[in-house]
């Protein structure tokens, strides 16, 4: 699987956890897109409660732009899928470490070099 690149991300800790961003593009130069089976592999590996991320059926790249989604992960983690004219957001709100996190994102996506 090739990983799609971040276009932008972004991290704030607050008093009872963290809000991690993330944004990729839906349709890369390749044409390849970002698809709900992408998605449900990475909630996977952070723990998503099953019964929310099967629930997880989604034609991202014929969604008008301005539809989200709230995916309930367990108590640690939480997202949210905001869908964009040519992005799509992906929002954690989580206590799990920023290390945890980025592990399991940089497989599934490539960060932007610094």
């Amino acid at each position: 699987m090739e990983k799609l690149k971040i276009l932008g991300m972004s991290s704030e800790t607050y008093s009872k956890g963290r809000i991690d961003s993330f944004t990729v593009p839906l349709i890369d130069n390749s044409g390849k897109g970002i698809s709900d089976n992408y998605l449900i592999s990475l909630f996977k590996e952070l723990d998503f409660a099953e019964d929310s991320v099967d629930e997880l059926d989604l034609d991202f790249e014929n969604m008008p732009a301005g539809t989200w989604f709230f995916v309930y992960g367990n108590p640690n983690i939480k997202a949210m899928i905001i869908i964009g004219k040519e992005e799509i957001s992906i929002i954690f709100d989580t206590t799990l470490s920023k290390e945890e996190i980025n592990k399991v994102i940089e497989k599934y996506f490539q960060f932007p070099k610094e």
